[in-house]
């Protein structure tokens, strides 16, 4: 359940609710390729796995990640405006201390592995920062795309099947394709 600070909602035992004020930031969980994301993190997303977020925007991601146990989660994204509106968010979600938050691409790990790396950037950047997203997926790790329009997806297929990793789902929201991957090893 997502709902804003000014809303109440009395939550149910097995619901997990993220405060979000989305602010000028991409990410407001109504969009398909974030709920596509929201869907992948709570199916495939275990706790104590640690989790990097490329492309944060309102830190609903993270926040998602944080909430069904991963740690520790990094969380990037190239535009300032987007850092502080998730600082806010993490801030509205008690998730500030447990969520590192930086101005950053996918390059940001620079030598660090995840277990899991998400991705909810359109498929031209995705493709364009594969190598990054790959170097930071640890051997044996996850790697979960969105934001790909379903004409580009063969293109973000064959970038990202050429890079080693293996498709676990396809999920699909309208016109809008999300990826999840596993990375042998």
């Amino acid at each position: 359940m997502i709902r804003p600070p000014w809303f109440d909602y009395d939550a149910q035992p097995d619901d997990i609710v993220l405060v979000l004020d989305p602010g000028m930031a991409f990410g407001t969980g109504i969009h398909p390729t974030t709920r596509l994301s929201l869907y992948q993190i709570e199916k495939l997303v275990r706790p104590g796995q640690s989790l990097f977020d490329v492309g944060t925007g309102s830190g609903i991601l993270a926040v998602a990640a944080m909430r069904v146990g991963a740690s520790p989660v990094d969380a990037v994204d190239i535009e300032p405006l987007s850092i502080r509106v998730a600082k806010g968010n993490l801030d509205l979600n008690e998730a500030g201390s447990k969520i590192t938050l930086d101005v950053g691409s996918a390059d940001w790990a620079s030598g660090r592995t995840y277990d899991v790396v998400v991705a909810n950037i359109i498929a031209r950047v995705l493709i364009s920062i594969a190598d990054d997203l790959k170097a930071a997926t640890k051997q044996g790790g996850m790697l979960l795309l969105s934001g790909i329009i379903e004409p580009k997806e063969a293109e973000t297929r064959e970038r990202f099947d050429a890079l080693g990793f293996e498709l676990l789902e396809r999920n699909q929201i309208e016109d809008w394709i999300s990826l999840a991957y596993h990375l042998p090893g």
